[in-house]
């Protein structure tokens, strides 16, 4: 399911939405949890790798549990070299930053 779920925020963070589809169960309030994971983009590949392969099934788990869905945002999987060379990623983290919140994770290092 991961690869799929990592194939689909690509395909959709590519496309710009602001939100990724999802369809509710009839008659069920829905309500989404997306933080945003930041850190430099050659740092913390494996810190990110454990968190959606350890924490998220879980996170998942406890929130579908209580009606909420949990989609973290990975802007490894969203920006393209060419936004990268171009200058173009603040403006684009910024940007999805503004759709994350409140929900924000950091990772800072010593680089």
């Amino acid at each position: 399911w991961a690869y799929k779920l990592e194939e689909d925020l690509k395909s959709k963070l590519r496309k710009r939405k602001k939100t990724i589809p999802w369809v509710p169960i009839k008659g069920k309030k829905v309500t989404t949890i997306r933080p945003f994971l930041s850190s430099t983009f050659r740092d913390f590949n494996e810190e990110r790798n454990r968190f959606f392969k350890n924490s998220c099934p879980k996170l998942e788990k406890i929130c579908a549990g209580r009606g909420v869905q949990f989609v973290p945002l990975d802007l490894r999987w969203g920006v393209t070299q060419e936004e990268s060379s171009s200058g173009e990623v603040i403006r684009l983290c910024n940007e999805e930053i503004d759709n994350c919140r409140p929900y924000f994770v950091c990772s800072l290092g010593f680089r």
